[in-house]
């Protein structure tokens, strides 16, 4: 009887522990996840920013490149309204605060940005004064932090 009362002890022990690996793996496998989703998301926003300011001085002399710049901007408004979406692992939370921040602001300056294109203003200066470079600067400086964070 007392060998049987300690079997079954033991056995929800193990079932216990095995279960309790199961959730710290499931984590482990959300954050990984959440790490490689929000670095590829600052990858693409500063890779963006780079790649559109000399477009947007081509749009201001060339039509095709305007198409080219409507289109790049609103795939990047699409792409931060997709990252606002995720659901961060409790261990980056405080991160995607700050990213929903900054994305915020990244967003107010793409609208105004593009509805002074959409008003016709092709100015060549427009890009450098519409604050997208500085807006994206902040989101690009939390990579690090966001690497960090890979189990």
């Amino acid at each position: 009887m007392r060998r049987r009362t300690l079997g079954l002890v033991l056995a929800i022990v193990l079932a216990w522990t095995a279960l309790s690996g199961c959730g710290l793996l499931n984590d482990i496998n959300e954050t990984a996840k959440y790490v490689n989703d929000a670095a590829a998301y600052v990858n693409n926003v500063t890779s963006f920013a780079a790649s559109t300011a000399a477009l947007a001085q081509q749009a201001a002399l060339n039509e095709a490149a305007r198409e080219q710049l409507r289109q790049k901007l609103e795939t990047m408004k699409a792409s931060i309204a997709e990252f606002n979406k995720k659901e961060p692992p409790e261990i980056a939370e405080a991160i995607h605060k700050q990213l929903l921040s900054y994305n915020e602001t990244l967003q107010q300056k793409l609208n105004a940005y593009s509805e002074q294109i959409r008003s016709g203003n092709w100015n060549e200066s427009l890009w450098n004064g519409s604050g997208i470079a500085e807006a994206v600067a902040p989101i690009t400086a939390l990579l690090d932090k966001i690497k960090s964070l890979n189990p």
